[in-house]
């Protein structure tokens, strides 16, 4: 059981004060009856909420791929930059939704935004090890100077994509690197 205006406000797309004035206004019903109080219990799995007429899906958890932009930060918040949830539509900023993972400011491709910690938990966690595939493009070759392991290359995925562009897939490892730049930018081997 959950209070009113607490599921309500879970979908992103009221405040608790706006519900609670919703519910005096009458345009809030729960199974067919007008809400009596924006305090009142329902069951949101088998509650029937409608307001202004409006039918209202209660959902436990969100789930958004995002194709991140470079430029980008991957943070719920920052005072100077722009970050993935300025990306998102109002409703969605307000069901509090962290990534799961982060991919550096530059770098752009798919990241994983939830509110379901359980989750974001076991694909973070070491113990729960989940393998990460990255795919870099990079201008030129990479050399001994630029922190390139070949080690990173699996036999035969490497190719070139151009005289100018190289393409390099590796698979992380369970452990961090113990010296950042013993394998250059990433945090892992």
């Amino acid at each position: 059981m959950e209070r009113l205006d607490k599921a309500l406000a879970g979908t992103g797309r009221w405040s608790r004060r706006e519900v609670k004035l919703l519910v005096r206004q009458g345009q809030v019903r729960v199974n067919g009856m007008a809400a009596v109080s924006a305090e009142e219990k329902i069951d949101p799995e088998t509650a029937v909420i409608t307001v202004g007429g409006e039918s209202i899906r209660l959902q436990k958890f969100t789930y958004v791929m995002l194709h991140k932009p470079a430029g980008v930060l991957t943070a719920t918040e920052d005072r100077r930059q722009a970050t993935v949830l300025e990306l998102l539509p109002a409703e969605l900023r307000r069901r509090g939704l962290s990534p799961v993972g982060r991919l550096d400011k530059d770098t752009e491709g798919l990241l994983l935004l939830t509110d379901d910690g359980e989750l974001a938990h076991r694909l973070l966690s070491p113990k729960h090890h989940v393998d990460k595939r990255y795919y870099a493009r990079v201008d030129g070759a990479l050399g001994p100077g630029d922190g390139w392991n070949r080690a990173w290359t699996e036999p035969g995925r490497a190719r070139s994509r151009s005289s100018q562009h190289h393409a390099a897939e590796r698979r992380c490892c369970r452990r961090p690197q113990r010296s950042p730049a013993a394998c250059g930018t990433s945090r892992y081997r």
